[in-house]
Protein backbone atom coordinates (compact mmCIF):
# COMPACT_ATOMS: atom_id res chain seq x y z
CA UNK A 1 0.00 0.00 0.00
CA UNK A 2 2.81 2.43 0.86
CA UNK A 3 4.67 1.65 -2.37
CA UNK A 4 2.07 3.34 -4.62
CA UNK A 5 2.18 6.73 -2.82
CA UNK A 6 5.99 6.51 -2.68
CA UNK A 7 6.16 5.75 -6.40
CA UNK A 8 3.85 8.64 -7.23
CA UNK A 9 5.81 10.95 -4.91
CA UNK A 10 9.13 9.91 -6.47
CA UNK A 11 7.72 10.42 -9.97
CA UNK A 12 6.41 13.89 -9.07
CA UNK A 13 9.74 14.83 -7.48
CA UNK A 14 11.59 13.60 -10.58
CA UNK A 15 9.29 15.51 -12.93
CA UNK A 16 9.68 18.67 -10.83
CA UNK A 17 13.47 18.37 -10.94
CA UNK A 18 13.35 17.78 -14.71
CA UNK A 19 11.12 20.82 -15.18
CA UNK A 20 13.50 23.09 -13.24
CA UNK A 21 16.68 21.64 -14.77
CA UNK A 22 15.41 22.25 -18.31
CA UNK A 23 14.13 25.80 -17.87
CA UNK A 24 10.52 24.70 -17.95
CA UNK A 25 11.14 21.92 -20.50
CA UNK A 26 12.58 24.50 -22.93
CA UNK A 27 16.22 23.38 -22.99
CA UNK A 28 17.80 19.96 -22.76
CA UNK A 29 21.42 20.98 -23.42
CA UNK A 30 23.75 23.71 -22.16
CA UNK A 31 23.54 25.41 -25.57
CA UNK A 32 19.75 25.27 -25.41
CA UNK A 33 19.84 26.88 -21.97
CA UNK A 34 22.09 29.67 -23.30
CA UNK A 35 19.60 30.33 -26.09
CA UNK A 36 16.72 30.56 -23.61
CA UNK A 37 18.65 33.12 -21.53
CA UNK A 38 19.58 35.22 -24.58
CA UNK A 39 15.99 35.17 -25.85
CA UNK A 40 14.67 36.44 -22.50
CA UNK A 41 17.40 38.93 -21.55
CA UNK A 42 20.04 40.88 -23.40
CA UNK A 43 23.24 39.64 -21.81
CA UNK A 44 25.92 42.00 -20.59
CA UNK A 45 28.91 41.73 -22.91
CA UNK A 46 32.32 42.70 -21.56
CA UNK A 47 34.44 45.05 -23.62
CA UNK A 48 36.62 42.34 -25.18
CA UNK A 49 38.81 43.66 -27.97
CA UNK A 50 39.60 41.93 -31.26
CA UNK A 51 41.98 42.85 -34.05
CA UNK A 52 40.23 42.52 -37.39
CA UNK A 53 41.71 41.46 -40.72
CA UNK A 54 42.75 45.05 -41.47
CA UNK A 55 44.54 45.51 -38.14
CA UNK A 56 41.76 47.64 -36.66
CA UNK A 57 40.73 47.05 -33.04
CA UNK A 58 37.06 46.26 -32.53
CA UNK A 59 34.99 45.52 -29.46
CA UNK A 60 32.82 42.46 -29.12
CA UNK A 61 30.25 44.67 -27.39
CA UNK A 62 27.42 45.93 -29.56
CA UNK A 63 28.01 49.51 -30.66
CA UNK A 64 24.54 50.47 -31.85
CA UNK A 65 22.19 47.83 -30.51
CA UNK A 66 22.98 45.33 -33.24
CA UNK A 67 23.04 41.60 -32.66
CA UNK A 68 26.59 40.23 -32.67
CA UNK A 69 27.13 36.69 -33.95
CA UNK A 70 30.46 35.02 -33.21
CA UNK A 71 32.05 31.86 -34.59
CA UNK A 72 35.46 30.41 -33.77
CA UNK A 73 38.00 29.48 -36.42
CA UNK A 74 41.58 28.64 -37.20
CA UNK A 75 42.40 29.88 -40.70
CA UNK A 76 44.70 26.90 -41.23
CA UNK A 77 42.01 24.33 -40.38
CA UNK A 78 41.17 22.62 -43.70
CA UNK A 79 37.94 20.91 -42.65
CA UNK A 80 35.29 22.06 -40.19
CA UNK A 81 36.47 25.69 -40.09
CA UNK A 82 36.09 26.00 -43.85
CA UNK A 83 32.64 24.42 -43.68
CA UNK A 84 31.69 26.77 -40.84
CA UNK A 85 32.95 29.69 -42.94
CA UNK A 86 30.72 28.64 -45.82
CA UNK A 87 27.77 28.31 -43.45
CA UNK A 88 28.51 31.76 -41.98
CA UNK A 89 28.58 33.19 -45.52
CA UNK A 90 25.15 31.70 -46.22
CA UNK A 91 23.85 33.13 -42.95
CA UNK A 92 25.28 36.54 -43.87
CA UNK A 93 23.55 36.41 -47.25
CA UNK A 94 20.22 35.56 -45.62
CA UNK A 95 20.60 38.33 -43.01
CA UNK A 96 21.50 40.92 -45.64
CA UNK A 97 18.26 40.05 -47.46
CA UNK A 98 16.21 40.65 -44.31
CA UNK A 99 18.13 43.85 -43.50
CA UNK A 100 18.71 42.69 -39.93
CA UNK A 101 21.02 44.89 -37.86
CA UNK A 102 23.67 42.23 -37.30
CA UNK A 103 27.44 42.18 -36.98
CA UNK A 104 29.24 38.89 -37.61
CA UNK A 105 32.73 38.05 -36.36
CA UNK A 106 34.81 34.97 -37.16
CA UNK A 107 37.31 34.87 -34.31
CA UNK A 108 40.62 33.03 -34.45
CA UNK A 109 42.20 31.87 -31.23
CA UNK A 110 45.47 31.02 -32.96
CA UNK A 111 47.22 34.40 -33.27
CA UNK A 112 50.64 32.77 -33.69
CA UNK A 113 49.60 31.34 -37.07
CA UNK A 114 46.60 33.47 -37.94
CA UNK A 115 48.42 36.62 -38.98
CA UNK A 116 46.62 39.59 -40.48
CA UNK A 117 47.50 38.19 -43.92
CA UNK A 118 46.00 34.79 -43.01
CA UNK A 119 42.86 36.49 -41.67
CA UNK A 120 42.63 38.47 -44.90
CA UNK A 121 43.00 35.33 -47.01
CA UNK A 122 40.26 33.57 -45.02
CA UNK A 123 38.03 36.63 -45.38
CA UNK A 124 38.62 36.77 -49.13
CA UNK A 125 37.91 33.05 -49.53
CA UNK A 126 34.57 33.44 -47.75
CA UNK A 127 33.77 36.95 -49.06
CA UNK A 128 33.79 38.54 -45.61
CA UNK A 129 34.22 42.20 -46.51
CA UNK A 130 34.20 43.66 -43.00
CA UNK A 131 30.55 44.65 -43.02
CA UNK A 132 28.52 42.95 -41.74
CA UNK A 133 31.10 40.14 -41.41
CA UNK A 134 34.69 40.51 -40.31
CA UNK A 135 37.44 38.05 -39.52
CA UNK A 136 39.46 38.81 -36.40
CA UNK A 137 41.79 37.46 -33.78
CA UNK A 138 41.43 37.95 -30.07
CA UNK A 139 43.81 40.33 -28.37
CA UNK A 140 46.38 38.14 -26.61
CA UNK A 141 46.00 40.06 -23.34
CA UNK A 142 42.25 39.37 -23.31
CA UNK A 143 42.27 35.77 -24.54
CA UNK A 144 41.37 34.27 -21.13
CA UNK A 145 38.54 36.78 -20.56
CA UNK A 146 37.20 36.15 -24.07
CA UNK A 147 37.25 32.38 -23.64
CA UNK A 148 35.61 32.61 -20.21
CA UNK A 149 32.79 34.78 -21.54
CA UNK A 150 32.25 33.09 -24.89
CA UNK A 151 32.24 29.54 -23.53
CA UNK A 152 30.31 30.21 -20.32
CA UNK A 153 27.20 28.06 -19.87
CA UNK A 154 25.32 31.19 -18.78
CA UNK A 155 25.64 34.87 -19.56
CA UNK A 156 25.75 37.66 -16.99
CA UNK A 157 22.70 39.90 -17.32
CA UNK A 158 24.24 42.90 -15.56
CA UNK A 159 27.78 44.25 -15.55
CA UNK A 160 29.99 43.09 -12.69
CA UNK A 161 30.17 45.47 -9.72
CA UNK A 162 32.91 48.08 -9.80
CA UNK A 163 35.86 47.30 -7.57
Amino acid sequence: MISIPLTIGAALLGLTCLYHATDGLQAFTAEGARRVVVAKHRPYVPDIMFEDMTGTSQSLRSQSGEIVLVEFIYTTCPTICQTAGSDFAQLRDALVQTRENVRMISVSFNPANDTLAALGDYAELHTASGSPWTVARVDVAQRAQALDFLTSPSFPIEPPPLK
